[in-house]
């Protein structure tokens, strides 16, 4: 299967995960977003709507930096911390979307602009935890990360009616 193809995919899927998310948004109050917890002690929907925001900043700061230096050390900011210092469970899930959008749409257009130019999206940088990952494992790790976080919100807000 020809790359190309396969990264086609990979931009619906990414395209489409704003709309899943959105779904979710307009069909749960923002106090449910805000209190029932994915196990009982994890993030709430709306803390993993935030990270879904902020990491695909990380996602276009990463890819930006690998394709602008030679095998850089990508930006891996923790998770956790940013969910207390940011907040997270205090904010608007109509603007945090929004942003997210803005975020989407900026990476969207960055790899787009990258063409069918192989070399490009085999550029690597280094992650701090996995290693080596090049542009089109970034890829491919932004769409697995949608799924997984939109996962966790619908699972938790599906428990909490339990």
């Amino acid at each position: 299967m020809k790359p190309t193809f396969v990264r086609k995919y990979q931009f619906s899927q990414l395209e489409k995960s704003i709309t899943v998310a959105s779904y979710i948004v307009a069909q749960t109050d923002a106090a449910a977003m805000r209190t029932y917890r994915d196990g009982g002690s994890g993030w709430t929907a709306l803390e993993a709507l935030c990270h879904l925001r902020d990491f695909e900043a990380v996602f276009v700061a990463r890819a930006q930096v690998t394709l602008d230096e030679d095998h850089p050390m990508l930006p891996r900011p923790n998770p956790d911390e940013l969910a207390i210092e940011k907040r997270y469970n205090e904010e608007d899930p109509q603007a945090v979307l929004a942003t997210w959008q803005a975020h989407r749409d900026q990476y969207l257009a960055l790899l787009r602009s990258l063409g069918d130019d192989e070399a490009l999206w085999e550029r690597t940088g280094v992650h701090p935890i996995h290693g080596d990952l090049s542009i089109n494992e970034q890829l491919v790790t932004a769409a697995w990360h949608d799924t997984n976080h939109l996962e966790q919100m619908t699972r938790t807000l599906t428990e909490k009616r339990r």
